[in-house]
């Protein structure tokens, strides 16, 4: 065996007399396998060329993690299993005795930001919720205060409308002085901006502007407090109850979401342990030249690896060989 121009090669030389038989069926034994790939030989007819430290002309230019690149024959290609990476749902979750319970990092205590009794439920635990999804709602006499100034403030933007106008017609009748419409320009200003900042003091309620809008005309109080989800994840606990009454940050929280990680994976068999503690996997582009590349992993899950880094969805990797493909660069190398 020997490596030209980074191509491994495999030679079987003639017999000469007995002893050098003996030796030829050794060697043409040896060249026959010159690996296996789970229980499939690679045959030696069909060598494989292998690239050491040499860019790839199917590698990105903005694949820094790209390294060692190996090109197969036809034979050897359908040894190689290949998929696409692609996305998968990771549960963050850890064990415990007697349960199993999500990663605490991972999970969100959901409390009302204003005290008052609970009206009505809408997730129970075990729910996918989306963030922005209901939760609960809370009967809040702080909404209910903050509504009723925004109807009053209203009353008075209208009467100080209501005499600036009427200002106005005297004054153009010589009826009223100057400083008199001056005075009721003044007071509709002021009603202005108190209205502008008693609808912004309902809208920290997560009332939208359709909402306060309804509320000044048909002036009447909505008081009910809606509370949603911050996150997407999975309804893991529920202390809320119809009729309890919650405070903001009063333990234990109405509910506890915990996030569900959707990320890159591969299959396990995908992803090769080096020898230095690195972890790589085989892509290729063409399914013949297969590049390695550096990946960082996070959960192992039901036979899939977390791609943290290194892999995006859709690139296409060798789930099944890929050991055999290290292999096969290591030996090259030596």
């Amino acid at each position: 065996m020997r490596l030209k121009n980074n191509t491994l090669r495999v030679s079987v030389f003639g017999r000469v007399g007995v002893a050098a038989g003996v030796g030829a069926v050794i060697l043409a034994a040896a060249a026959y396998f010159t690996g296996l790939v789970g229980d499939h030989p690679i045959w030696a007819g069909e060598p494989a060329s292998v690239k050491v430290n040499e860019a790839s002309a199917s590698r990105s230019p903005s694949d820094p993690l790209a390294s060692d690149t190996v090109e197969l024959s036809e034979k050897q290609v359908a040894t190689i299993k290949v998929e696409p990476a692609a996305e998968h749902l990771f549960p963050i979750k850890k064990g415990a005795e007697g349960k199993i319970d999500y990663n605490e990092d991972m999970a969100v205590q959901v409390f009302t930001n204003y005290q008052g009794r609970v009206i009505e439920l809408f997730a129970n635990v075990g729910d996918d919720v989306k963030k922005g999804q209901t939760l609960f709602t809370v009967d809040s006499p702080d909404l209910l205060q903050t509504e009723s100034t925004l109807i009053a403030v209203d009353g008075v933007l209208q009467l100080t409308t209501r005499v600036l106008n009427s200002q106005k017609a005297l004054f153009a009748t010589k009826a009223a002085a100057q400083k008199e419409v001056d005075q009721a320009v003044s007071n509709r200003q002021t009603a202005e901006d108190a209205l502008s900042a008693a609808r912004n003091a309902v809208a920290i309620f997560g009332k939208t502007e359709a909402e306060i809008d309804r509320i000044v005309v048909q002036r009447k109080v909505d008081s009910t407090l809606v509370v949603t989800s911050p996150i997407n994840g999975r309804v893991t606990a529920r202390n809320a109850a119809p009729g309890l009454f919650v405070r903001p940050g009063n333990l234990p929280a109405s509910y506890t979401v915990a996030d569900l990680s959707v990320a890159t994976a591969v299959p396990s068999a995908a992803v090769v342990w080096e020898g230095d503690g690195t972890m790589t996997v085989w892509v290729t582009t063409n399914r013949r030249q297969f590049v390695k590349r550096i990946v960082e992993i996070g959960l192992r899950q039901d036979g899939y690896d977390q791609i943290l880094k290194g892999l995006n969805p859709g690139e296409l990797i060798a789930t099944k060989g890929a050991v055999f493909l290290s292999k096969m660069l290591a030996a090259s190398s030596d």
